[in-house]
């Protein structure tokens, strides 16, 4: 809390003030302590006939009982009013500093209140999927720093965590795409590790249009340069296809820096300058694991990508498919690795594949040097095989042509893997050297 001392008061013998205080009662002191002396040694020498000491004879002359008393009483009763006096002012000075404080604490959080966050979804088209990501409202007037962001995708296994960091949230509303295709075929959590180059699921954050319906501008497509289109933003539900639930994100922290005060936010979306028992025992690795994901570059949004379920049948077609096209054994091929090539395959330039950690997509690699660009992706869904096959990055770049639905047609009929590799092999000369000229 602003204007607390560092060590919290306790401290307070230290002060200028207190000694001064101290200075300034010390002669009222001194006169209350030789008061009470000389009205114990007088009582005595009433009751008891006890004599008085010299000093007390010659200060106090002797005279009636009660004008002695009176005599003694009023200097004690002086004293006491000042005491009484005193401290009235010093508490209620104590009560004005801690209603300020009180004060500054219920504006400081007015203000935090004003920075939330939710998951949301555009409308899902059953062509291109639908765009997800995080919105982050910051109601302020000044920039809310170092947003760190804990999503989490319930997908019927184990909980996948998706980790972010915005360095900068600049008043205004601002939706994160995440590339919930990338997330989502990984299957597994993003833990990065001190001194790791870490991977982002998110894409640059982009300004949202709250002047009506919630819109924001993104590509319609992931077509390099693809033109933007505006799309409405609505909240991010669980929903249930074919009788199975579909992937559902939720926010699970969100913790932010605001005029160097830190605040958190749980799943409840409750606000607290305490850290969540969930996470304390994290908080003293949290800057290790969160900072370097400020530092990753934010790539701009790409069209949205049809998410199909995962499907044993498809899984099991796309291993006996990579198995025929390495010369493999399927049992003897895992997902997320790097297998080279069998011949013809390598003769046309693709000298590698990689089934992807869901089992539903094969990407396909020039070389299996770990460095070496994709060329194509496949990937299956339970109502056709392939349902995707495409040109992605550097080859993408260097296409004449961008599709290659012909041969999703010629092969979609093959219900045996291994036969279907026969003819994707003996096919997809003829379609590479349509695509990319030789010249290239």
């Amino acid at each position: 809390m602003r204007g607390r001392s560092v060590d919290g008061g306790s401290a307070w013998w230290r002060r200028p003030w207190f000694w001064g205080l101290v200075v300034l009662l010390s002669p009222v002191a001194a006169m209350l302590v030789w008061s009470l002396v000389v009205l114990v040694w007088i009582g005595l020498h009433t009751l008891a006939g006890l004599p008085l000491p010299p000093a007390i004879e010659q200060t106090v002359p002797l005279g009636a009982v009660g004008d002695t008393f009176g005599g003694l009483l009023g200097p004690i009763l002086n004293t006491l009013v000042l005491v009484v006096t005193i401290s009235v002012a010093l508490g209620q000075r104590r009560h004005v500093v801690a209603e300020r404080e009180a004060n500054l604490e219920v504006a400081d959080r007015a203000r935090a209140e004003q920075v939330t966050a939710w998951v949301a979804e555009t409308a899902h088209s059953d062509q291109r999927g639908s765009y997800l990501g995080v919105v982050v409202i910051n109601n302020g007037s000044t920039l809310v720093r170092d947003v760190d962001l804990v999503v989490t995708v319930k997908n019927g296994e184990s909980p996948l965590e998706l980790r972010n960091r915005e360095a900068v949230i600049p008043p205004g509303t601002w939706f994160l795409p995440i590339n919930r295709a990338q997330a989502e075929d990984r299957g597994e959590a993003m833990s990065p590790t001190p001194g790791s180059e870490p991977s982002s699921d998110w894409a640059a954050a982009v300004a949202v249009d709250t002047s009506g319906h919630l819109r924001v501008d993104l590509p319609d497509d992931d077509r390099p340069r693809a033109p933007l289109t505006s799309h409405v933003l609505g909240v991010h539900l669980p929903i249930t296809v074919d009788g199975q639930k579909r992937p559902y994100y939720e926010i699970q922290l969100l913790r932010f820096t605001l005029d160097g005060a830190q605040w958190w936010r749980d799943g409840g979306g409750r606000l607290s300058r305490s850290i969540p028992p969930a996470e304390a025992a994290q908080t003293a690795n949290w800057e290790s694991e969160f900072s370097p994901l400020a530092s990753v570059p934010r790539p701009p949004s790409e069209g949205p990508k049809q998410i199909h379920r995962k499907d044993p049948g498809v899984q099991s077609f796309i291993s006996q498919f990579a198995a025929r096209l390495t010369g493999r054994n399927a049992d003897d091929i895992s997902r997320n690795v790097r297998y080279a090539t069998a011949e013809p395959l390598r003769g046309v330039g693709i000298g590698a594949l990689r089934i992807s950690r869901a089992g539903q997509g094969i990407a396909f690699y020039e070389s299996d040097s770990p460095d070496a660009p994709t060329v194509l992706w496949l990937s299956g869904n339970t109502n056709r095989m392939p349902a995707v096959i495409d040109f992605v990055e550097e080859w993408r770049e260097r296409a004449e042509r961008q599709s290659v639905g012909p041969l999703i047609s010629e092969l979609v009929d093959y219900k045996d893997p291994i036969e279907m590799a026969d003819e994707f092999v003996a096919r997809l000369p003829r379609h590479l050297a349509e695509v990319v000229p030789a010249s290239a």
